[in-house]
């Protein structure tokens, strides 16, 4: 089936716990610069991410088409709505075009709530073991969504996200 995940993005460790904790395989989009990061381009290459390029209308437009036709295709797409890591551990505001990827292909959206991760990574030099929290929430349809709950839906979802993240 169709589906696009949407989470909130607290530190490059993210993508792995999603896959790892949540036992799910998922594509992702990716900023572009992260072509060039030795290891983690491998990786990224190994499954199939969507690079988007920002700053860019007409890359990001192609992305998003890329995107669609891969969820279209049967290929779980993740998507970090902030747009880029939290420095601070919040949520950012999301970001509205994020959500084209499930509209357009009538997605099933489920939405993920990542915390604790980033207390792993982030702040330091090295790796070390840290208790995190990962909840995917309940999925939301969008296929028969109108034109007005499209437009509201990045903040209905943003906002199912931030009061999860508070309760785990």
């Amino acid at each position: 089936s169709r589906v696009c995940i949407i989470s909130n993005h607290t530190s490059i460790l993210d993508i792995p716990a999603i896959v790892g904790c949540l036992h799910i395989w998922t594509s992702f989009i990716a900023k572009k610069e992260l072509a060039w990061v030795p290891f983690v381009n491998f990786w990224i290459s190994a499954v199939d991410c969507v690079y988007m390029k920002r700053g860019s209308l007409r890359d990001s437009a192609k992305s998003i088409d890329e995107g669609v036709k891969k969820i279209e295709n049967g290929i779980r797409l993740t998507v970090f709505p902030e747009g880029t890591r939290s420095k601070t551990g919040k949520i950012a505001s999301f970001k509205g075009g994020s959500f084209k990827l499930a509209t357009r292909s009538k997605a099933v959206i489920i939405p993920v709530v990542i915390k604790g991760v980033r207390n792993g990574f982030e702040s330091k030099k090295t790796i070390r073991r840290q208790y995190a929290k990962i909840a995917m929430l309940d999925p939301m349809e969008t296929e028969n969504l109108t034109p007005d709950e499209i437009r509201d839906l990045p903040q209905r979802v943003e906002s199912i996200i931030r009061e999860a993240y508070e309760r785990i």
